[in-house]
């Protein structure tokens, strides 16, 4: 009996760039059992698609007969294998996967370039899965002492990997300062994502201008590219326009910073209020003194 696993099928082999592998196998009655049961006697992998059958048992010009002695090999033609085909030895799987790419810039002359910010990725997958988590580019894998970070962020990890139970969410810490990005990578179509941050304060926009953005991620043009990508969203695979995902967040803080005039002309005021009071006393004391002798003159003409 003879078996074509292709294109149509749900067993395809499929490589990157549509190529394909064709499998026939070659099964037969098992005889050792009173059930009438199939055992599998042997296979053959050709490379690509092959429309034809290979050739029957039927016909001595067109091959021997299979029997359970036949030694069905993928290195050595025995008569059976389909005509103008190539055979392989190679079993190619392909998973096509993606990556998800988040980072974190601050702006603002109060925006803190030392802070790092809490930021929680959830993902949704339809089975059980693990995914592996890139720190080493330019982010921290533990988060460092600094006055500007939550002392409760101090000693705190990234991940180096995810692992997501089957139709669960499952939420995953990260902390990123100015400037870092994390990715995650081996991600299949399906799977739901979802970024928050806490922003404690800060004006927070979602995605990354390719002005603010550190990252150079788009090798087709010259300087660093944009993140704008949604920050939740579900992965879709190469033939409804699946890619890899960049995003992340903006925080801003503006505010007013003493500029020191005021400290500046601060002794000169003082010091003329000093004068303004002096010349007001003196005032007062010479129009009292006149009202004084006044007074005096009055007294002694009587």
């Amino acid at each position: 009996m003879y078996c074509d696993v292709d294109a149509s099928s749900e067993s395809t082999l499929r490589t990157e760039g549509d190529r394909y592998r064709t499998l026939d196998v070659y099964v037969e009655d098992d005889e050792t059992t009173a059930a009438k049961d199939l055992i599998v006697t042997g296979f053959v992998m050709y490379d690509g698609k092959v429309a034809t059958a290979p050739k029957s048992a039927a016909s001595a010009t067109q091959g021997s007969a299979i029997t359970t002695t036949t030694e069905i090999s993928v290195a050595t033609a025995n008569g059976n294998e389909a005509e103008n085909a190539v055979k392989t030895d190679r079993f190619v799987n392909f998973y096509e996967s993606f990556a998800i790419t988040f980072g974190k810039e601050v702006t603002g002359n109060q925006g803190s370039r030392d802070k790092y910010f809490k930021i929680t990725l959830t993902l949704n997958s339809p089975v059980a899965a693990t995914f592996d988590v890139d720190v080493t580019t330019n982010a921290d894998a533990t988060v460092p002492s600094n006055t500007a970070t939550k002392s409760a962020y101090e000693g705190e990890s990234n991940p180096t990997s995810i692992t997501v139970p089957a139709g669960e969410d499952k939420e995953t810490v990260f902390y990123l300062q100015d400037g870092q990005y994390i990715t995650v990578k081996g991600i299949p179509a399906g799977v739901t994502y979802t970024l928050d941050e806490d922003a404690e304060g800060y004006t927070k926009t979602n995605g990354i201008t390719a002005e603010l953005s550190s990252l150079d991620w788009d090798t087709q043009n010259s300087g660093n590219d944009a993140l704008a990508d949604a920050i939740t969203d579900t992965l879709k695979d190469t033939a409804n326009g699946g890619k890899d995902i960049h995003t992340g967040f903006t925080n801003d803080k503006q505010g007013i910073i003493p500029t020191g005039i005021l400290m500046k002309v601060g002794p000169i005021i003082a010091v003329g209020v000093i004068v303004i009071a002096g010349a007001a006393f003196f005032m007062v004391r010479s129009m009292r003194r006149k009202v004084l002798e006044g007074n005096d003159a009055e007294e002694t003409e009587e």
